[in-house]
């Protein structure tokens, strides 16, 4: 039985020892993982997770400043930084910062139970920076980690103010300042519990002036096709006895007095200003500024704007359709002459009516403070001209020179010419050369006035004129028996004419009134027209050089040919006669009279084509009739006789 409980025993105290083991194991484990001291911290061990982080507290440009800081955990110093201590990997856990600073108004920042999670590259930036105009000292602090701190510094002012948006960049506070603190002493030390975030302080014993920029109305505004910008500032809880506007870092004075300061800058280039106003006031040493503001000034381009109608024309209607092409966002017009005239908004093409006379359309359009405009100058004239006067003539043989003067109409364009009702020409000239006529017949020229607008004077001025008769003798040949009733008293009175004319000419005169003339006179005296050239021609760079061909044949008592300017001017002042009144002489009574007068017209040049087939066929018609003859005295064979002969032949 002994035995037995000695074995018992002995399983127990070895179950027991293997268990305790056990437990030993787990809470060796647990305590290296994750320990706490007495205060409920916990207590690095040596797999905790480490983060990188960097001591560096930077001044307004980023360099390093000359400053002590500490990490202290459980109220023992980890890690000491100076400004020239690389970075070191601490662990994560919570953790008390330190700093010391010699080269700033702050003397001393504490950061509290700062639980590091994560990598740190910088802690906090602070600006010792100028001092602003009333104030005794300015600095300025940006903690950089998600943390408060508790700032220690030496007051040389009573007051403490504090600017809640500090510009690093421009040293300058980009707000208005406020009261923060009011119970500074000289020379003692003040603390204040800081939250993250870019502020700036400033010591000093003033009363802070509430300053307001009234104008430009808003902080941050942009103004269009503008290069002068008018500052204008209120104070609002005292007056000041001086004012100083800050634009883009430079101060200029303010002119004002009391609570009231203002200044215009001019001739702005166009870009990005930044200004603030400062106010002092020398009796009560109180100072104050305004908040930081910005201004553009853009120079936008003007719209565009084209008026398509009216042009600059005559119209002989009253209504006219106005059309106006611009890209502006407002578009607008008005005219000086226009029924009912006054501005309106132009949206689509439309009618107007205007009155008669001379309009001028204005239109306008603008676009992001730019304004454009354009005009055109036109007139209304329903009115025609009046009509031509003094209309006179001169005729020859296939030609009437006409004149006419002209309406004294300030409009007047040309004048419509017809002759026996039929069109001939539009023409601004004060004459007209018909050409080409027929002699000894009548010829009646209507003309009617036309204005630039288009306005036709329906009133016709008519003159009536007869081209001249020449009587010329022709010896033509034979053609047949419709020309030969002409009585022998007619053909004796033709043959009477026989001069002929021979026309020498002076030289051209200067040109008048668009004209140059000259002087030509018949050697022979004939007392006839017929071939005397022109002695009048219009001024041009052309001078018409006629050449003529032969007559033709006396056909109905009339002879044609055919004249070529060998210049072609395109003009025919000076064109000879193309058509001649002619006679055809009575045929004699005596065959071989008529036949000697046909031989030579027969043998003619022009003829000889002719005449050489003519002899041919008389040569022909002779030869036929000799053969006749000759065969006729040739002896006759007698057949019966013949037959006979035969007969006694076989």
């Amino acid at each position: 039985m002994a035995r037995k409980k000695s074995a018992f025993s002995r399983i127990i105290t070895s179950n027991l020892f293997i268990v305790s083991l056990v437990f030993i194991a787990i809470i060796a484990v647990m305590f290296t993982a994750f320990r706490q001291d007495i205060t409920g911290h916990a207590v690095e061990t040596l797999s905790a997770t480490k983060y990188t982080v960097s001591g560096t507290i930077l001044d307004a440009l980023d360099n390093a400043l000359d400053a002590k800081v500490k990490f202290i955990r459980n109220g023992a110093v980890k890690k000491i930084f100076n400004e020239n201590t690389p970075p070191a990997r601490l662990n994560a856990g919570i953790y008390d910062i330190q700093i010391s600073l010699y080269e700033t108004p702050v003397k001393k920042i504490l950061i509290e139970n700062y639980e590091l999670n994560g990598d740190i590259s910088n802690i906090l930036k602070i600006d010792d920076a100028p001092e602003i105009s009333g104030y005794l000292e300015n600095y300025a602090i940006d903690i950089l980690i998600n943390s408060t701190a508790q700032i220690t510094a030496t007051a040389k002012g009573a007051k403490l103010f504090k600017c809640p948006n500090w510009n690093f960049a421009s040293r300058a506070c980009s707000g208005s300042w406020e009261l923060f603190k009011d119970d500074l002493v000289a020379g003692s030390n003040y603390t204040f519990v800081l939250s993250p975030g870019n502020l700036g302080f400033g010591e000093g014993n003033m009363t802070l002036l509430n300053i307001s920029v009234i104008n430009p109305s808003d902080s941050n505004i942009t103004i269009l096709n503008q290069n002068s910008v008018y500052v204008d500032s209120l104070i609002t809880n005292a007056n000041a006895t001086e004012a100083t506007l800050e634009w883009n870092g430079a101060n200029e004075t303010m002119f004002g007095s009391g609570n009231r300061w203002f200044v215009n800058k001019t001739n702005l280039s166009q870009g990005q200003y930044s200004y603030r106003v400062y106010a002092y006031d020398s009796e009560t040493d109180s100072s104050g500024a305004s908040e930081q503001r910005s201004i553009a000034l853009i120079e936008t381009i003007p719209p565009t704007i084209k008026i398509i109608s009216p042009e600059n024309i005559i119209y002989n209607s009253a209504s006219v359709l106005v059309n106006i092409s611009s890209n502006g966002e407002n578009v607008w017009f008005g005219a000086s002459n226009e029924t009912g005239a006054s501005n309106e908004t132009y949206a689509s093409p439309a009618e107007r009516t205007f009155l008669e006379g001379s309009n001028t359309l204005y239109a306008y359009a603008s676009s992001n403070g730019k304004i454009n405009s354009t005009h055109v100058t036109f007139n209304i004239n329903g009115i025609p001209p009046l009509s031509v006067s003094n209309i006179a003539n001169k005729s020859e043989l296939t030609w009437i020179y006409w004149t006419w003067t002209n309406p004294s109409d300030a409009d007047f364009s040309e004048s419509i010419v017809s002759i026996n009702n039929v069109n001939e020409i539009n023409t601004s000239d004060n004459y007209y050369n018909s050409t080409n006529l027929t002699p000894n017949t009548i010829y009646t020229i209507s003309i009617r006035t036309k204005d630039t607008s288009g306005n036709i004077n329906n009133t016709f001025v008519n003159l009536t004129a007869k081209t001249s008769i020449n009587m010329t003798l022709e010896n033509s040949s034979i053609s047949g028996n419709n020309e030969t009733n002409i009585t022998n008293s007619t053909f004796n009175n033709a043959t009477n004419i026989t001069c002929t004319e021979n026309w020498i000419c002076n030289e051209w005169s200067a040109c008048t009134d668009s004209l140059k003339t000259r002087v030509c006179t018949d050697s022979n005296n004939c007392t006839t027209t017929v071939l005397k050239p022109a002695i009048q021609m219009a001024c041009s760079s052309c001078e018409e050089k006629w050449v003529c061909g032969n007559w033709s044949k006396c056909t109905n008592k009339t002879q044609a040919r055919i004249c070529i300017d060998e210049n072609k001017c395109g003009t025919s002042l000076s064109k000879p006669a193309i058509t001649q009144i002619c006679v055809v002489s009575s045929v004699p009574k005596n065959i071989l009279t008529g036949f000697v007068s046909f031989i030579p017209n027969t043998f003619s040049k022009e003829n000889r084509k002719y005449s050489i087939a003519f002899l041919a066929l008389v040569a022909m018609a002779a030869i036929s009739i000799w053969l006749v003859k000759r065969a006729k005295k040739e002896p006759q064979i007698d057949l019966d006789k013949l037959q006979a002969s035969e007969k006694d032949f076989a």
